[in-house]
């Protein structure tokens, strides 16, 4: 079975979900970027380029930082992976992107679970945060080197891990775990696996999942179905707190699941991606200030599913799936939505910005 589609129906696997969409515009553009590869979508809006001229590929970023967009797929039978896409041509405001390349690979007989199902980087990109499901079948979080190798267990919790997230400041890993049927944590924990500590111990939040660190490593975004307003008691909402929960705030109050929240580089703005028909699954992204004033839609002229937003490190462009079934696609665009610009196509699970700090 392709991968994507067990990715849709991973939701029945956690009771609340690993990824639960399973079971399930304006803002000044601080870039303004050239298009380089064809991106047909269906019913494109006038504002998200459906088509753009293919330029060749040149990586210029300065000679000691760099970024690459990563993601997971089965593109290689027998084998599960992560690859990585080179991103340059940064100083001239035009990013151009590379051919996929792969960065290491499992092997894999297609059946449960992807056995990489969700990573992030450190933010020197030398190490990789991962749920991992061969260690045990409940699934831990490890962190590896950035080829696979050298893992170390940093969860071995009793129930299920998923969505790791890693500070910008180094520190601290976070992901959530199910401890009991009703209780999804979130954990903060040291990459060494040592100070583990359940956050938002001060509010009455007990199902948590995806959640993201804010840029400055003093907060955290994330989803929870338990409210306290019973209109949307049962589906998945934003909020951002404290580590501790304190200064918890709703920044979603529409009658839909939320999945997939991110920060941009800012920390002013959160992409995410929320549920349009729960019948056919199909979402669409969105973006929202974090004191929640002010909502804009992002994707909302694409049909399907547009899903896993992930803000880029280095200005306004935010990556995301278009999941097609066979054929899935990789886009940036900008944040204005004036730019669409597709990566690559095939097999897509799960992405992830890597920026490489080199000596």
């Amino acid at each position: 079975m392709k991968t994507a589609a067990l990715f849709w129906r991973a939701v029945c696997w956690l009771g609340i979900g690993l990824a639960l969409m399973s079971c399930k515009a304006t803002i000044e553009s601080e870039l303004h970027p050239q298009p380089i590869a064809s991106a047909t979508i269906r019913q494109p809006a006038p504002s998200l380029a459906a088509t753009a001229t293919k330029t060749p590929f040149s990586p210029t970023a300065t000679p000691t930082v760099r970024y690459q967009l990563t993601f997971t797929s089965d593109r290689h039978a027998g084998y599960y992976g992560v690859y990585a896409v080179e991103v340059g041509c940064l100083e001239t405001g035009k990013p151009c992107f590379g051919e996929p390349e792969l960065l290491f690979e499992v092997r894999w007989d297609g059946k449960g679970l992807p056995p990489i199902f969700s990573f992030d980087w450190a933010p020197d990109g030398s190490r990789i945060v991962m749920y991992d499901s061969r260690i045990t079948r409940r699934g831990d979080i490890v962190v590896a080197d950035w080829n696979g190798q050298n893992k170390v267990n940093i969860s071995n919790s009793p129930g299920p891990d998923g969505h790791p997230d890693w500070s910008s400041d180094s520190s601290h890993i976070v992901y959530f775990t199910k401890v009991t049927p009703n209780d999804f944590p979130l954990i903060s924990v040291k990459p060494d696996g040592q100070g583990a500590l359940r956050l938002l111990t001060q509010s009455n939040l007990y199902y948590a999942s995806m959640p993201e660190f804010s840029p400055d490593s003093t907060q955290v975004v994330f989803i929870s179905d338990h409210n306290t307003d019973p209109s949307f008691d049962g589906l998945y909402q934003v909020y951002l707190a404290n580590l501790d929960g304190s200064d918890l705030r709703r920044l979603t109050s529409v009658r839909a699941n939320h999945f997939y929240p991110s920060f941009s580089p800012d920390g002013e703005w959160i992409a995410f991606e929320r549920e349009m028909d729960p019948i056919n699954l199909d979402t669409s992204l969105f973006l929202i200030r974090r004191d929640g004033s002010r909502e804009l839609p992002l994707t909302a002229s694409l049909a399907g599913k547009q899903g896993i937003p992930k803000w880029a490190p280095f200005g306004n462009w935010i990556a995301f799936i278009h999941f097609g079934g066979d054929n899935d696609r990789l886009l940036v665009t900008t944040a204005d939505g004036s730019q669409l610009v597709e990566v690559t196509q095939g097999s897509i699970d799960y992405i992830a910005w890597r920026k490489l700090v080199e000596p």
